[in-house]
């Protein structure tokens, strides 16, 4: 059977045993209208307590029934269905986080390596410098300068790596947010555009059960 049925079907049994108990009990006549003779009275009265006590039994059952029948409908379809949704949105997040982590550890790394090269480039340039000074001849400026300007070059060809590979980092992360998010948006549109659609359908349902029995 169909699961939109068995839910509204669900709902729908406590109505009708409603109804019908109603119906039972207003075609049966009261005691005051019965005979004139008290044996007569005394029996339609005894009998109608017991269908009345008869029509409460069975809205009851009817109800127990229903509430039953709706439990399984929801342990067979809602229930596993929420289940799903939140260990996929706990293994997303998961994953998410777990993605943002190594991205910056890689970061770390990428700094880590940034700062030994401008130690080599500084350590480098100080052992120009310092030779510079020991030989104290002419192409002492010379030296000074060229090595000024590597050192500039490679700081700068660093740094512009270095910035290259945090915004990659930046703009990886912020697309992957901007997805998660969109898909979450949708998700929760459908849902509860299906919620909507079933609550129309039972309804429908219904308003055509009246229909019928008017």
């Amino acid at each position: 059977m169909n699961r939109k049925w068995l839910l509204a079907i669900a709902l729908l049994l406590p109505l009708l045993a409603a109804r019908t108990a109603y119906a039972e009990h207003a075609e049966n006549p009261e005691a005051e209208h019965s005979g004139t003779k008290t044996a007569e009275k005394h029996d339609a009265e005894k009998h109608g307590g017991h269908e009345g006590t008869f029509s409460i039994g069975k809205v009851f059952v009817l109800q127990l029934i229903a509430c039953l029948l709706l439990y399984l409908a929801l342990k067979k379809w809602v229930f596993p269905i929420l289940a799903g949704m939140l260990n996929e949105r706990s293994k997303k997040i998961e994953e998410t986080y777990a993605k943002l982590e190594r991205e910056r550890k890689e970061l770390d790394l990428l700094l880590e390596t940034a700062r030994s090269k401008l130690a080599g480039i500084e350590k480098e340039a100080q052992e120009k410098l310092d030779a510079a000074v020991k030989e104290g001849t002419a192409q002492k400026a010379a030296i000074l300068e060229e090595a000024g300007a590597a050192a500039a070059r490679l700081l700068a060809k660093a740094k512009s790596e270095i910035e290259v590979e945090r915004a990659k980092a930046i703009e990886e992360i912020r697309q992957e947010m901007v997805r998660l998010s969109l898909e979450a948006a949708e998700r929760l549109v459908k849902q509860q555009l299906t919620a909507a659609k079933q609550d129309e359908l039972v309804e429908r349902f219904i308003a055509e059960i009246e229909k019928v029995r008017a």
